[in-house]
């Protein structure tokens, strides 16, 4: 009987530690524009964006050194390039395509420099396991 009453009292004490912890998978809301790197990826994020007066948002278009590599919803919010290479240094600006005073206008909302390691991020977490039976040698 006491063994199953402390088990039972470890359990309770582990729910409660387990429920007091913080929860990684709410994000907190983007403030500011920032780029993450990722296992073998690079997302920039960013907030609600104004445009400037008389400015009439279409889209958004995404530079990775100064050469166009997506061109987004004017509600976008964040992209993710898989198209990296590890070891370099990117500069990603976010431009507001659309119109001024009836005229095509573009109008540069932000840019920010990453430096991308020469090792990719992620790599340790790649299950490398094959599949099938494994001879790891011996006597048999």
């Amino acid at each position: 009987m006491r063994r199953a009453s402390r088990l039972a009292a470890v359990a309770v004490a582990a729910a409660l530690a387990f429920l007091s912890m913080p929860s990684a998978a709410v994000a907190a809301p983007v403030k500011a524009p920032r780029a993450t790197v990722l296992a073998r990826s690079v997302r920039v994020e960013w907030p609600a964006l104004k445009a400037p007066r008389r400015f009439v948002v279409r889209s958004l278009v995404m530079r990775r050194d100064e050469r166009v590599v997506a061109t987004l919803s004017k509600r976008a919010r964040s992209f993710d390039d898989d198209a990296i290479a590890v070891g370099h240094t990117h500069t990603y600006a976010l431009s507001l395509i659309g119109t001024l005073r009836r005229r095509a206008a573009e109008s540069r909302a932000f840019s920010l420099t990453v430096r991308v390691p020469s090792y990719l991020v992620g790599a340790a977490n790649v299950d490398i396991t094959p599949a099938g039976v494994v001879n790891l040698g011996g006597s048999g």
